[in-house]
Formats: C-alpha cells, sequence, structure tokens
C-alpha cells in the first residue's frame, strides 16, 4: 500500500444530518492522494452506518469507533496515531469544501518548506445559504517568529484556521493537540504553538465552508463537548494562560524578550479570553486571592507596572493637557 501525501482526520459524533454532504465534498476533491480516517464516537445516531457505507466503497477510508463517548479533543488525537500523510487536516462531520480545496492547501506547502500551514478564505454557511466571509485571515509569510506568535494569540477570533492542512513533521511537535489539564480555547493554543514552528499561507479565495450549527455561540454545549462541565472556571482559565506561557518557554530562548512577551501574552488572555470565566457564569472583577490567588497577584504586579510607568513618564514630559 503507497503511502499517502494527505491524511485527513475526521473526529465526529452525531453527525447523521450532514455526514453525507460533507463526505462527498472531501471525496470531490480535484487532489485525490490523500486517507481519510473517520472516527466515530459512539454515536447514538446513524452516523457510524453512514461512515460504514462510505468505507465499503472507498478504499482510502477508514473507519474507527470508541467503545464510549470520550473527551471531543481525545477523539482528535487518537487519529494521529494512523496518521501517514506528509500533510494533515481535520475536518468535522458538517462543513463543506470546495472541490480545488486541498489542492490549493497542498500547493502552498510543497512551494515554501517554511509554510507549516495552509488555508483559504473560508464563509459561514447554513440551511439559508453561504453567508460573510469569517474574519481574521493570517499570512505569515517572511515574518519573524515572534511576530507570528503575535498575530495569531492577539487577532484569532473563530480558530477555522485548524481546519487547514499542516506539515506533519511540524505538527507532531504540538504539544497542546494531545494534553491531559482541561483547557478553554484548546485550539488557539494549538494555533499559537503553530505558528511558533513555522509560517501560515493564506489563500484569499473561498474555498471552506463552516456550517454554523444549531448550538453555535453556546457555551453550555462547548463544555460538553470538552467534557468540562465539572471544572473549577477559575482554574479552566489559568490552564489556558499556563498552556500559553508554556508554549512560549519551549519555542523561545531565554531573554529579555521571552520575559516581555510572556507578559504580553498574558495580558491578552486577560483582556482578550475573559469569556472563558463567562462560560462559567463567572466574571473578570471576581479574579481575587480567594478565587485565583495566581491571576489576582499577576494583576497587582500589572497595576504597579502601569503606574510606575505614569510616575516616570510624568516626570519626564509632565502631564499631557
Amino acid at each position: 500500500m503507497s503511502t499517502p501525501r494527505v491524511t485527513i482526520g475526521m473526529p465526529i459524533y452525531r453527525e447523521a444530518r450532514y455526514l453525507d454532504m460533507t463526505i462527498q465534498s472531501l471525496l470531490a476533491q480535484t487532489f485525490g492522494d490523500f486517507e481519510l480516517i473517520i472516527s466515530d464516537n459512539c454515536s447514538d445516531d446513524a452516523t457510524y452506518e453512514i461512515a460504514q457505507r462510505y468505507a465499503s466503497m472507498d478504499s482510502r477510508i477508514q473507519l474507527l469507533r470508541t467503545e464510549q463517548t470520550i473527551a471531543a479533543p481525545q477523539n482528535f488525537y487518537r487519529i494521529f496515531d494512523r496518521a501517514r500523510g506528509e500533510y494533515m487536516m481535520f475536518a468535522a462531520g458538517h462543513d463543506l469544501y470546495h472541490a480545488e480545496f486541498i489542492a490549493r492547501c497542498v500547493q502552498q506547502l510543497d512551494a515554501n518548506p517554511n509554510v507549516v500551514l495552509a488555508t483559504t478564505a473560508t464563509a459561514w454557511f447554513n440551511e439559508g445559504g453561504i453567508g460573510s466571509i469569517i474574519g481574521g485571515a493570517y499570512d505569515t509569510r517572511g515574518v519573524d517568529q515572534l511576530s507570528r506568535m503575535t498575530v495569531v494569540v492577539w487577532g484569532l477570533t473563530f480558530a477555522y484556521q485548524l481546519y487547514g492542512l499542516n506539515r506533519m513533521s511540524a505538527f507532531r511537535k504540538v504539544q497542546y493537540r494531545n494534553v491531559n489539564m482541561p483547557i478553554m480555547g484548546i485550539d488557539h493554543v494549538m494555533l499559537f504553538e503553530m505558528a511558533s514552528l513555522g509560517e501560515f499561507a493564506h489563500d484569499p479565495e473561498v474555498l471552506f465552508f463552516l456550517r454554523q450549527a444549531h448550538d453555535f455561540g453556546d457555551p453550555e454545549a462547548y463544555k460538553r463537548k470538552l467534557m468540562l462541565d465539572g471544572v473549577d472556571g477559575f482554574q479552566s482559565f489559568e490552564n489556558q494562560v499556563n498552556a500559553y506561557v508554556d508554549v512560549i518557554r519551549r519555542n523561545l530562548p531565554a531573554g529579555i524578550d521571552r520575559d516581555m512577551f510572556i507578559n504580553n501574552v498574558v495580558n491578552c488572555c486577560l483582556l482578550k479570553y475573559r469569556n472563558t470565566l463567562q462560560c462559567y457564569g463567572l466574571h473578570f472583577n471576581q479574579i481575587s486571592e480567594q478565587t485565583s490567588p495566581i491571576l489576582a497577584q499577576y494583576l497587582n504586579v500589572q497595576r504597579d507596572a502601569a503606574n510606575f510607568m505614569d510616575i516616570l513618564l510624568g516626570e519626564r514630559y509632565g502631564q499631557i493637557a
């Protein structure tokens, strides 16, 4: 059996409604040198039977099934052990792909060995048709490591880039594709680490269509998928901050630049990702020595630093009218 150039990993759960269309859009790709590994998370609808029917018709499809329902990220990770492709992408069981999607992404990766992730412009869609193009398009070719990581951590909104085509030699180095501590926003952390490893290439043509499901934006549904229901909200937020810091420490050399960047990214988490707390019905102003001593102490240090800068600038330049 020849080794395919691309692995498509499809972890699915209760996708019977849309799975036919998604698989058909993948099998219709003009780039056909791929394997499709489908891992059903012990669905209780017709998901497995639909996947089984396609697997019986196309030898490129490998079908797996868990014995019981597990956390969604774990269903992603189990596909890695079986992936053989030089490049790899994940596919949900309800999105759609233009026939040129994989070919365009392969072209970007083949053309530049520094590129570790290739994406195309992406649009929302649902039963009502195709919606708006999703913002946050990043092309970091020719950009240094620190700038790439800054663009991703501050610029990401909906992390559709996670469904782009990854260079496996880099993707296998991403520690946060398989982590034990519960993390909200694990997709953002994974993209942050990919940015530390290489460049992102972006094709401006809309070739990927991301479905806005019925539970889109529902924090309770999101927590159920990640099996974070019983996790303390402040602990989940601290884990998220710690994951970003860990990526920085493992991928940037020690020194003042790394120290300042850690502060930059922690501040980003506190400013931009405080919705992690909102998912648990908590608020940013509830951070205290009782709820989260680590974050409370960090915020005190930041207040002192801001006041110190105010004093220094005031002494040198005076008050600005």
